[in-house]
């Protein structure tokens, strides 16, 4: 949190046009990195997966879990980031689009449609719940202040659509594109999709559930001014790499998938108090500026990050806390 201090000291409102050719080359990156470790490991490439898994676990650069029907989820923490930008630029592309040439409207249907795929690739329910939330809000915000709402919708869904079925069709030709090497796969994309969205007996849903009770319980001994940062909590793991090591699952860890309790825990109320005026003092900074296009998308995003922080921590994580810092920063500058 203190780099706020430099950063709005040196981020001026010239700058944001290379700030945002810096953030993009990044997501393009981000991109093309889940779809390379997409293709290795739905392709069932043996002979250089044990080192990449290797690899990734040791360095904790991706999670990848086999979701069945030959289906691989690829799950990277900063993909958060796709969700942040297809909300701060689908206003744009909702208001904008009949006003773009073809190829400009093309070019973005696939960057929308490249951001979808990889939101689909991570298999974060997280990820979905929220994005879907707020685009929700986005459509009862337009219908609210249009004066033509069945045109309103009939956009929204039209361009939401199109990015949607184009993702799907991007994944399937990942899917069944030849690679040297591979294993043939048989591969069912939407079972695999319907059970990650409904299926509620998992590991990882076991594992957060069996959390809840003595976290709270650790919470009520300290419900006032925390425990502090480092606190650990021991519970019953449903995750078959930590029961391959530990006859009855116990685990110990001070991180947390509750992402508000883990807050409380560690800062109490009066700092989870703190953090939730600070919060909203951003947002409100932000909603007085709202009719600019991408502030108004900046703040869909910035409740896709409060929502996702209910089951995946990113407000005490450095990519959730970067994307405060920029907000506050770019809504001062405006």
């Amino acid at each position: 949190f203190l780099l706020i201090f430099p950063i709005f000291d040196f981020l001026k409102k010239e700058d944001f046009n290379n700030l945002f050719s810096v953030l993009l080359g990044a997501l393009f990156a981000l991109i093309l990195k889940t779809i390379i470790f997409f293709l290795i490991f739905s392709h069932n490439l043996t002979n250089i997966i044990p080192f990449i898994y290797k690899w990734l676990r040791t360095r904790g650069v991706a999670e990848i879990t086999n979701a069945n029907y030959g289906f691989y989820r690829i799950f990277l923490q900063s993909q958060i980031y796709t969700v942040f930008a297809f909300l701060i630029f689908f206003p744009f592309l909702n208001k904008k689009i009949v006003q773009l040439k073809r190829k400009e409207k093309n070019l973005f249907l696939l960057f929308f449609s490249l951001l979808i795929t990889v939101i689909i690739i991570s298999f974060s329910r997280s990820y979905w719940l929220a994005f879907l939330i707020s685009l929700l809000l986005y459509l009862i915000y337009i219908l609210h202040k249009s004066k033509k709402k069945i045109k309103t919708l009939i956009i929204f869904s039209k361009n939401l659509s199109a990015v949607f079925i184009l993702s799907i069709i991007i994944i399937s030709f990942l899917l069944k594109i030849p690679i040297p090497g591979g294993l043939e796969n048989k591969i069912e994309l939407g079972t695999a999709l319907k059970n990650r969205a409904i299926k509620t007996k998992e590991n990882a849903i076991g594992s957060r559930w069996n959390l809840l009770k003595p976290l709270n319980k650790k919470i009520k001994k300290h419900w006032l001014l925390g425990k502090g940062f480092g606190t650990t909590v021991t519970y019953k793991s449903e995750d078959p790499r930590i029961l391959s090591k530990s006859d009855n699952g116990k685990y110990t860890t001070y991180a947390f998938e509750w992402g508000y309790l883990d807050i409380w825990l560690k800062i109490g109320l009066v700092g989870l108090t703190i953090y939730l005026i600070f919060l909203i003092k951003i947002f409100l900074k932000g909603w007085a500026k709202k009719e600019n296009i991408f502030v108004l998308g900046s703040l869909l995003a910035f409740i896709s990050l409060l929502i996702i922080h209910f089951f995946t921590p990113y407000l005490n994580h450095p990519l959730g806390i970067s994307y405060l810092l920029l907000s506050i920063t770019i809504y001062d500058k405006l």
